[in-house]
């Protein structure tokens, strides 16, 4: 009976985990195949389907297998609108990215990624740091991004969710580290009960 309920345990926290993860719609551009490897594709409505819009941007093979990229490019959402984005920004020259996120009730958000300016002081410009993550959050969604540089920004790992409340990728794993150490306890206390039972 003791092991049943264990089992059920072990279930509940899959459950739970799978539910989690599968809410959150994750797009890595790896499943678009090139005719030859240079060629230049135009990103448009490939991926309608999933509700995400691009314009302006390309496929790219740096600094990752797929990425995209455009000398100023932006994506849209169609249908119901994610409350949370992420996605990784990189600059070939090292150089900062800059990030418009607009959506409903006026929801505006600039960001900018850590790195260079040209043509102005070195006040300006901070240390570069490949494979930013910008991360962005509105209670009434958001429905337009815009990502541009004084060169060529790419982004991967594009990541949005449509629930109120979404805990980042690395939450999660704790979570579930937490969850399963619990279970593995369990699970021990319950073989050492069986163990001195059998014995008497």
């Amino acid at each position: 009976m003791r092991n049943k309920k264990a089992v059920l345990y072990f279930v509940f926290i899959f459950c739970l985990f799978a539910s989690a993860c599968s809410q959150a719609v994750v797009i890595d551009f790896d499943d678009l195949e090139r005719d030859y490897p240079d060629q230049v594709m135009q990103l448009t409505d490939q991926y309608a389907n999933k509700g995400v819009i691009f314009d302006n941007a390309y496929l790219a093979s740096w600094p990752s297998e797929n990425s995209i990229t455009g000398p100023g490019f932006s994506f849209s959402f169609v249908g119901e609108l994610p409350v949370y984005v992420s996605f990784v920004l990189n600059n070939l020259d090292e150089l900062k990215n800059s990030v418009l996120a607009t959506g409903p009730n006026n929801f505006l958000e600039i960001l900018s990624t850590e790195g260079g300016v040209w043509g102005m002081s070195t006040e300006n410009s901070t240390r570069y740091i490949p494979n930013q993550k910008i991360t962005l959050q509105a209670e009434f969604g958001i429905s337009y991004v815009h990502v541009a540089s004084q060169t060529t920004p790419y982004l991967d790992d594009l990541v949005f969710h449509y629930a109120t409340e979404v805990p980042e990728p690395e939450v999660l794993i704790l979570f579930l580290i937490g969850l399963l150490s619990m279970a593995i306890r369990r699970l021990n206390i319950i073989f050492i009960l069986n163990r001195y039972s059998s014995i008497k």
